[in-house]
Protein backbone atom coordinates (compact mmCIF):
# COMPACT_ATOMS: atom_id res chain seq x y z
CA UNK A 1 0.00 0.00 0.00
CA UNK A 2 1.66 3.20 -1.11
CA UNK A 3 0.93 6.52 1.56
CA UNK A 4 0.86 10.03 -0.32
CA UNK A 5 4.03 11.84 0.90
CA UNK A 6 1.03 14.66 1.29
CA UNK A 7 -0.71 12.35 3.48
CA UNK A 8 2.35 11.16 5.55
CA UNK A 9 3.83 14.66 6.32
CA UNK A 10 0.00 15.73 7.33
CA UNK A 11 -0.10 12.64 9.83
CA UNK A 12 3.32 13.08 11.24
CA UNK A 13 2.19 17.08 12.08
CA UNK A 14 -0.67 15.96 13.74
CA UNK A 15 0.78 13.55 15.81
CA UNK A 16 3.41 16.30 16.71
CA UNK A 17 1.00 18.12 18.27
CA UNK A 18 -1.12 15.64 20.24
CA UNK A 19 2.39 15.05 21.34
CA UNK A 20 2.62 18.95 22.41
CA UNK A 21 -0.81 19.23 23.74
CA UNK A 22 -0.33 16.09 25.96
CA UNK A 23 3.05 17.37 27.04
CA UNK A 24 0.96 21.04 27.89
CA UNK A 25 -1.75 19.63 29.64
CA UNK A 26 0.70 16.99 32.13
CA UNK A 27 2.88 19.93 32.87
CA UNK A 28 -0.30 21.92 33.53
CA UNK A 29 -1.83 19.03 35.66
CA UNK A 30 1.44 18.69 37.93
CA UNK A 31 1.79 22.85 38.63
CA UNK A 32 -1.73 22.98 39.97
CA UNK A 33 -1.81 19.24 41.88
CA UNK A 34 1.63 20.11 43.51
CA UNK A 35 2.52 22.98 46.10
CA UNK A 36 6.28 22.11 46.80
CA UNK A 37 7.78 22.97 50.59
CA UNK A 38 10.95 25.13 50.60
CA UNK A 39 13.63 22.63 49.51
CA UNK A 40 16.90 23.99 48.84
CA UNK A 41 19.30 21.22 48.49
CA UNK A 42 20.01 18.87 50.92
CA UNK A 43 22.25 20.39 53.94
CA UNK A 44 21.27 23.95 52.99
CA UNK A 45 20.62 25.74 56.34
CA UNK A 46 17.47 27.09 56.43
CA UNK A 47 17.50 29.37 59.86
CA UNK A 48 19.31 29.29 62.64
CA UNK A 49 19.61 31.28 65.75
CA UNK A 50 22.05 30.81 69.12
CA UNK A 51 22.37 32.84 73.10
CA UNK A 52 25.00 32.77 75.62
CA UNK A 53 24.06 30.65 78.59
CA UNK A 54 24.52 33.14 81.19
CA UNK A 55 24.48 31.16 84.70
CA UNK A 56 27.90 29.20 83.37
CA UNK A 57 30.59 32.08 84.00
CA UNK A 58 33.23 29.49 83.67
CA UNK A 59 32.52 28.42 79.52
CA UNK A 60 31.41 29.88 76.84
CA UNK A 61 28.62 27.74 76.42
CA UNK A 62 25.43 28.57 73.80
CA UNK A 63 21.88 27.55 73.45
CA UNK A 64 21.95 27.09 69.63
CA UNK A 65 19.13 25.98 67.18
CA UNK A 66 19.59 24.77 63.61
CA UNK A 67 17.02 24.00 60.79
CA UNK A 68 18.62 22.38 57.97
CA UNK A 69 17.12 20.83 54.71
CA UNK A 70 17.45 16.78 54.01
CA UNK A 71 17.10 15.17 50.69
CA UNK A 72 13.11 15.13 51.12
CA UNK A 73 12.54 18.57 52.24
CA UNK A 74 10.18 18.38 49.58
CA UNK A 75 7.65 16.71 51.74
CA UNK A 76 8.12 18.81 54.17
CA UNK A 77 10.51 17.33 56.62
CA UNK A 78 13.63 19.10 57.99
CA UNK A 79 16.47 18.40 60.36
CA UNK A 80 16.39 20.24 63.92
CA UNK A 81 19.42 20.79 65.53
CA UNK A 82 19.67 21.78 68.90
CA UNK A 83 22.74 22.28 71.63
CA UNK A 84 22.82 23.51 75.52
CA UNK A 85 26.49 23.76 75.70
CA UNK A 86 28.01 20.01 75.39
CA UNK A 87 23.99 18.53 75.17
CA UNK A 88 23.18 17.96 71.52
CA UNK A 89 19.87 16.53 70.26
CA UNK A 90 18.38 16.11 66.57
CA UNK A 91 15.35 15.19 65.86
CA UNK A 92 13.33 15.51 62.52
CA UNK A 93 9.96 18.12 61.96
CA UNK A 94 7.54 17.21 59.68
CA UNK A 95 5.39 20.17 58.60
CA UNK A 96 2.05 20.20 57.48
CA UNK A 97 0.94 20.48 53.67
CA UNK A 98 -1.18 23.10 53.79
CA UNK A 99 -1.96 24.01 50.01
CA UNK A 100 0.51 26.44 49.38
CA UNK A 101 4.07 26.84 49.87
CA UNK A 102 5.71 27.70 53.06
CA UNK A 103 8.88 28.59 54.32
CA UNK A 104 10.12 27.24 57.67
CA UNK A 105 11.55 29.73 60.03
CA UNK A 106 12.69 29.82 63.79
CA UNK A 107 11.53 32.87 66.86
CA UNK A 108 13.58 33.69 69.82
CA UNK A 109 10.65 32.89 72.84
CA UNK A 110 11.40 36.00 74.95
CA UNK A 111 8.55 35.04 77.30
CA UNK A 112 10.95 31.65 78.44
CA UNK A 113 14.54 31.17 79.05
CA UNK A 114 16.54 29.24 76.33
CA UNK A 115 13.31 28.63 74.02
CA UNK A 116 13.08 29.39 70.47
CA UNK A 117 9.47 28.64 68.71
CA UNK A 118 9.53 26.50 64.85
CA UNK A 119 7.20 27.76 62.80
CA UNK A 120 6.48 29.08 59.02
CA UNK A 121 5.19 31.67 56.90
CA UNK A 122 3.75 31.52 53.33
CA UNK A 123 5.96 31.87 50.82
CA UNK A 124 4.08 35.20 49.89
CA UNK A 125 3.79 36.66 52.94
CA UNK A 126 5.66 37.21 56.39
CA UNK A 127 3.45 36.51 59.01
CA UNK A 128 4.95 33.73 61.47
CA UNK A 129 3.23 30.90 62.24
CA UNK A 130 3.89 28.58 65.38
CA UNK A 131 3.98 25.22 65.13
CA UNK A 132 6.46 23.72 67.78
CA UNK A 133 8.43 25.37 70.43
CA UNK A 134 12.53 23.72 71.67
CA UNK A 135 13.25 24.36 74.61
CA UNK A 136 16.80 23.65 77.41
CA UNK A 137 14.54 22.71 80.00
CA UNK A 138 15.61 21.83 83.82
CA UNK A 139 15.01 18.50 85.31
CA UNK A 140 15.39 17.31 88.89
CA UNK A 141 18.53 17.15 89.14
CA UNK A 142 19.03 20.98 87.95
CA UNK A 143 20.44 19.56 84.35
CA UNK A 144 18.94 21.45 81.30
CA UNK A 145 17.85 19.13 79.24
CA UNK A 146 16.06 19.81 75.52
CA UNK A 147 12.90 19.28 74.77
CA UNK A 148 10.38 19.68 71.62
CA UNK A 149 6.83 20.14 71.84
CA UNK A 150 4.33 20.81 68.81
CA UNK A 151 2.16 23.58 70.37
CA UNK A 152 -0.40 23.57 67.13
CA UNK A 153 -1.57 21.65 64.26
CA UNK A 154 -2.83 22.87 60.97
CA UNK A 155 -4.76 21.49 58.22
CA UNK A 156 -5.99 21.98 55.09
CA UNK A 157 -10.05 21.41 54.42
CA UNK A 158 -10.78 19.40 51.39
CA UNK A 159 -13.70 21.05 50.06
CA UNK A 160 -13.99 17.62 47.73
CA UNK A 161 -14.66 15.61 50.77
CA UNK A 162 -17.52 17.66 51.57
CA UNK A 163 -19.37 16.85 48.46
Amino acid sequence: MCMHPLYLLLMKRRSYIICLLIFAACAAEETENTVPFYAPPKGTVIDADSIPVVEDELNEFYYSVILTSKENSNEGKYILDAAFGPNKARTEIVYPDLGQQIVPELQLDKTSPYSYHVGFHYKDDNIFHEYAKIFAKKNEFGVRQIQLKYVKAYYMEDASKTK
